[in-house]
């Protein structure tokens, strides 16, 4: 998953995501994006990270990291994370109580918060403007929102009233049985997936070995939207009858911005 921006959409207001949620698809438009409530250290928020928007914040998004991936305790987690099968777990060393401290977990937050996002890549900007209308008339931007705007931050003041080029909406969407990973977390199922943002996909395509998805079955841009189906179905059957040159210009914007 990529890491760049990722303070950006931590600073984007609720009230702002919330305009594109229609959980009841009331404008009957086919996509009903809902956000994904958690409740995190006593607060129900809305999630914003992890491919199922399962951390509200990028506070908790790293003590969970910290905690499921590399068993270490946090501020957040404060336990260790043993089941209760794992009899040597919870007997083991620890590195401390908790063994990631308040200022190094802020430390790391403040660094992910500051992370850059890569410039656009233009090298002719008509095609680019051409490939912006067809991913916008072939019903991409219902999900993929083009631009969001952050709110106020004290530590960082030039991240405030930012607008974002980030291609979310950051809301949970049903992608259709194709890809449903058989996996419910939080209040997630198994069909629905966080937005991912698109800012920098054409520099993860140019890697090596580059996948994109949840679990990595397309190995190109192209691939992954022809993956697309429940709530995106519509806008990728658009996808799919535009001439091979209207899907070079599309996935030619894709690779810009």
């Amino acid at each position: 998953p990529q890491l760049v921006g990722m303070g950006l959409l931590d600073l984007v207001p609720e009230s702002q995501l919330l305009e594109y949620a229609d959980a009841d698809d009331r404008n009957g438009d086919g996509v009903s994006g809902r956000p994904h409530w958690v409740t995190e250290e006593g607060l129900t928020r809305i999630g914003r990270f992890g491919w199922k928007a399962i951390n509200a914040t990028l506070r908790t998004q790293n003590a969970g990291a910290m905690h499921q991936d590399m068993g270490l305790t946090t501020p957040v987690n404060p336990q260790e994370s043993c089941t209760p099968a794992q009899t040597v777990c919870s007997t083991a060393a620890s590195g401390g109580s908790p063994e990631v401290s308040e200022a190094s977990l802020m430390a790391v937050v403040d660094f992910m918060t500051a992370l850059a996002v890569p410039d656009r890549r233009i090298s002719d900007h008509t095609t680019f403007d051409l490939g912006a209308r067809l991913f916008s008339s072939s019903g991409c931007v219902a999900c993929h929102r083009p631009t969001l705007t952050t709110g106020t931050h004290e530590r960082f003041p030039s991240l405030s009233n930012q607008t974002l080029y980030a291609y979310t909406d950051l809301l949970l969407h049903d992608m259709g049985e194709d890809l449903s990973d058989g996996v419910k977390e939080k209040d997630a199922s198994p069909r629905e997936w966080r937005t991912p943002p698109l800012w920098g996909i054409g520099i993860v395509e140019q890697k090596t070995g580059a996948r994109f998805l949840h679990d990595g079955r397309a190995s190109t841009l192209r691939e992954a939207v022809e993956w697309h189906g429940g709530e995106a179905l519509a806008a990728r059957n658009r996808f799919m009858n535009l001439s091979d040159n209207d899907k070079m210009l599309l996935l030619q914007f894709l690779r810009g911005i």
